[in-house]
């Protein structure tokens, strides 16, 4: 005897497969106890799911220059991160400690955004750095490393020069072929390691000048750049002239350091 089927539910297979966070497709491939597809369950699901999607939140882009920022703060905290910086930790070029290789001991960290920060949850562009003290072969050496934010998400990290200096990342590898090419000329090496650097003034080695005040349209200091090869070290004097934006490097003669 014929009759009217009883009702059945579609099985929607894409909330599970997005709660496990891959793509979903075929949204609308319910089936019935082996029956084809509903047709009218199926363009409404369809119909649902878009309509859904169109009143999802979106997250809005967030910029930061200040390292005490909530956000910047909470994803120091995250697994991603704390993964990177013990990484970075451990692999510490031996050269950016003075040439130590014996044991070293890490204490207190300074942050500073050498680059906007842009978070749409998390970082998606930018650049900061962290200064490290470092106790290495009875020295204090401020380590510093950069992490960048890649294009695409992502994050990678790279030893700047170890100490102080005005000189920020991209700086120094424009400047570093200069220091090489004095030290070069000061000993029989051809190949170096950047190690450390120490401010040494305002103005230049040979003509020193006052600190500039904030503002001002020019700003020069010198600063030495310690260089490694061959097993030798050379102090490199490293002139910097700041004017409209673009940084003028000079390198003076190289002298070795003597043990």
């Amino acid at each position: 005897m014929g009759g009217i089927a009883p009702p059945c539910k579609a099985q929607w297979p894409w909330p599970a497969a997005y709660r496990k966070g891959r793509e979903y497709a075929n949204v609308a491939g319910g089936f019935c106890n082996g029956t084809a597809p509903m047709r009218a369950n199926r363009w409404t699901g369809i119909l649902f799911v878009a309509a859904a999607w169109l009143f999802l939140p979106v997250a809005a882009a967030a910029q930061t220059t200040d390292a005490n920022d909530p956000a910047f703060q909470t994803y120091l905290h995250t697994q991603q991160y704390r993964f990177m910086l013990g990484d970075a930790l451990q692999n510490v070029p031996p050269a950016r400690l003075n040439d130590c290789r014996g044991a070293s001991q890490m204490s207190t960290m300074r942050y500073s955004i050498t680059d906007p920060i842009i978070f749409q949850g998390d970082p998606t562009a930018g650049q900061w750095q962290v200064q490290i003290m470092t106790r290495a072969c009875g020295q204090n050496i401020p380590l510093n490393v950069f992490f960048t934010v890649k294009y695409g998400g992502g994050l990678q990290y790279e030893y700047g020069l170890s100490g102080f200096t005005g000189a920020g990342l991209v700086v120094q590898h424009a400047a570093l072929p200069s220091a090489y090419r004095a030290a070069a000329a000061a000993g029989d090496c051809t190949k170096f390691e950047p190690s450390s650097a120490s401010f040494g003034g305002f103005g230049l080695p040979e003509a020193p000048q006052l600190k500039p005040p904030p503002g001002a349209p020019t700003s020069t200091w010198w600063e030495t750049w310690t260089v490694r090869g061959c097993g030798h070290a050379y102090d490199v004097p490293m002139a910097f002239v700041v004017k409209a934006g673009q940084t003028t490097v000079h390198a003076y003669a190289a002298t070795e350091q003597q043990d």
